[in-house]
């Protein structure tokens, strides 16, 4: 190998030498090529653009090879006549496809081809160089360039005048091979507002549906000379499949921002709020709970810098000011990305252990309230004794709405324990009125622990999706609900203003049209303003200490010096994957979770050869259920513990012996 490098290097240095000797530098030669290769790539490049000097080119050259042969001028009559046929042809081409050439357009091909018939011969009887050629081809070149580049230079958008929209659409919409061939535009009419006009598609039954439609949106834009974000193809409100709505925004009205007007966006009655407005000025609502059948869960997603933290603020500040719902908040990122509600919701976990703490809290009161909500007597509008409740209304027995918001779930989300929890809550949240925010950049699987079901729970409630950089982004999270394109939003306006909230939605309201959520001013005064709705006494009884300490744990880890840790990474450990707070609190915690197995082995023990349930042991220990049955399992494969029945378990005979000497001897 070094014996071949030192060969090319020395032939390579006496390519230099010889090339020097000639008088031309190699550097020039290398410059000259990269000049070279850069013209080639330019007019690759702008081919159509130079088209005319092309052709220039090309002819003056074929004029000089006609020139100097024998039979140069048969030649060039026979090649005139050739040009004069397949310009006929293309003609007729044009005429069968409904496109012919206007009278302009026919002069123009008509001159040009005559002129480059009579130049060739010229050329072929005298020569290209000789007077007066170069002076008739610099004529025929302005001839041809000047009307080719004219028609093809760059316009301004100019609005089109009443009458213009059907005859644009039968051109460049409705023409066979086009977007909607067959396709008709009717009930033309221009916006109250002056921003766009809205007309009716008629589209050919049994051909074309409205679905196409929606899906043609792209294409209609371009025909209209408007980006996409500016076009509306919606179904008609009688659901007919051969109509469809359309809508063209010239002066896009979103640009404008929308100010957040208040709480008093959410009705009480019916759980909906608004959130933004469409660009037609609807407004884009927004489902908290639905009355009589629970909560809806949410899944939010979209880039850096596209809206997602002043819609939390936002929606945050109205659950602030309801008197039905009491917020908790994970924000793994140590509350940087919600810094103004560190100290105005119920519980604000600032790490990913703490929001492990959290949603096991929020499981424990799902199941109390399950116990109460079933089991609960009451006298329907009939005046019959009923006994238990099928679904949940905000207020029910005096219970708020406990909503849960996880911003950058995706953190969250890789421990396993935690996607246990949130699945939990997610099945079973519905009917005891707790209801799951989830916040990611992207709604790919992986960014929801892989969970099939948590992402098929959330994605039936509200489905915002903000400004994306990713095709799939709309397609996954809407699951093909509608087509939207959220990766073709602008990141900025003309005028270099942010598009921050630009996006779709999908819940009460299920447009397939861009919309804006509202813009909150001052997040951190709505925070501190209102009363913070309670919960009732029982959730807080089996929310338990985590719940009731949490300020307390959240000083002792700000005491701690900022260049430590203040959490372990998530590590494998007795309690499934979560890694408590090494604080002294949680140290205990730890101590605790570390023995979880030996604390459910003594219970048992203590019962005494009684039969115990897994949720019993749970309550009693103050564990996770998770937790309490996973110990149970590695006790049972022990031969410590017998399984009588499903969540049923019984002390082996042998082990409780074991376990009362132990303590013998202890003593």
């Amino acid at each position: 190998m070094p014996s071949t490098v030192t060969r090319a290097r020395k032939e390579r240095h006496q390519a230099t030498a010889l090339v020097s000797r000639h008088g031309v530098p190699a550097t020039a030669l290398r410059r000259t090529g990269r000049t070279a290769r850069t013209l080639v790539r330019l007019g690759i490049k702008y081919r159509k653009r130079l088209a005319p000097l092309y052709a220039t080119a090309g002819l003056t050259g074929l004029g000089g090879v006609l020139a100097a042969s024998r039979g140069g001028v048969p030649t060039a009559a026979v090649l005139s006549a050739a040009g004069a046929a397949a310009l006929a042809w293309r003609l007729r081409c044009r005429a069968a496809r409904k496109r012919a050439a206007t009278t302009r357009v026919l002069l123009w091909y008509l001159a040009t081809t005559g002129g480059a018939a009579a130049l060739l011969l010229t050329m072929a009887l005298m020569s290209p160089l000789t007077p007066p050629v170069p002076g008739l081809t610099l004529l025929w070149f302005l001839a041809v360039a000047g009307p080719y580049w004219w028609r093809r230079r760059i316009r301004p958008v100019v609005p089109l005048a009443g009458g213009e929209y059907e005859q644009v659409w039968a051109e460049r919409i409705a023409e066979p091979g086009k977007a909607l061939p067959g396709s008709r535009l009717t009930e033309v009419q221009d916006l109250v507002n002056g921003y766009g006009w809205k007309a009716t598609i008629e589209l050919p039954a049994g051909d074309l549906t409205a679905e196409q439609a929606i899906g043609a949106a792209a294409r209609i834009a371009s025909a209209y000379r408007v980006s996409l974000a500016s076009v509306v193809i919606e179904r008609m409100p009688d659901g007919a499949e051969d109509h469809a709505a359309l809508t063209v925004y010239t002066v896009n009205p979103l640009q404008h921002i929308h100010p957040w007007p208040g709480p008093h966006v959410l009705d009480e009655a019916t759980g909906v709020a608004q959130i933004g407005v469409y660009a037609d000025g609807d407004p884009v609502r927004y489902r908290f709970w639905r009355a009589g059948s629970g909560p809806v869960h949410d899944l939010i997603s979209g880039d850096t810098d596209s809206g997602k933290s002043r819609l939390l603020d936002l929606l945050l500040a109205t659950e602030k000011h309801a008197p039905l719902i009491h917020s908790w908040v994970i924000d793994p990122q140590g509350g940087q990305s919600l810094p103004d509600w560190q100290d105005d919701v119920g519980w604000f976990a600032d790490s990913v252990e703490e929001g492990l703490l959290l949603l096991m809290a929020a499981v424990r009161v799902m199941y109390q309230r399950s116990a109460v909500l079933s089991r609960t007597a009451w006298t329907d509008e009939h005046g019959n004794r009923r006994r238990g409740f099928k679904g949940f209304t905000p207020g029910l027995l005096g219970m708020p709405l406990l909503s849960i918001t996880i911003d950058e779930a995706h953190a969250v989300l890789r421990n396993p324990v935690a996607v246990l929890l949130c699945q939990e809550i997610a099945k079973m949240g519905r009917k005891c009125g707790v209801r799951l925010r989830l916040v990611t950049q992207m709604p790919l699987l992986d960014q929801l622990g892989n969970s099939h079901v948590l992402r098929a729970q959330v994605a039936a409630g509200n489905v915002i999706v903000l400004r994306t950089s990713m095709a799939i982004s709309g397609l996954v999270a809407f699951q093909s609900a509608f087509p939207v394109y959220p990766h073709k939003l602008p990141r900025e306006w003309g005028d270099g203003s942010s598009t921050s909230g630009l996006g779709y939605a999908l819940g009460p309201s299920a447009r397939p049209s861009v919309m804006r959520t509202l813009f909150l001013a001052d997040p951190l005064r709505w925070a501190r303003s209102g009363t913070e709705t309670l919960l009732e006494q029982a959730a807080v009884t089996a929310a338990g200490k985590p719940f009731a300490t949490w300020r307390q744990r959240r000083e002792e880890r700000w005491q701690m010096p900022v260049d430590a840790p203040a959490f372990a990474l998530e590590t494998e450990s007795e309690t499934g994957g979560l890694s408590l707070p090494q604080t002294p609190a949680g140290q205990e915690a730890a101590a605790r979770a570390g023995t979880c197995k030996q604390a459910v082995l003594d219970h048992l023990t203590s019962l005494d050869g009684a039969y115990a349930y897994t949720g019993a042991i749970a309550r009693a220990l103050d564990l996770p259920l998770q937790t309490a049955s996973s110990a149970l399992a590695r006790l049972a494969a022990e031969g410590a513990v017998t399984k009588v029945a499903r969540g049923t378990w019984v002390i082996q005979h042998s082990a409780r012996e074991a376990a009362e000497d132990e303590t013998v001897s202890a003593a």
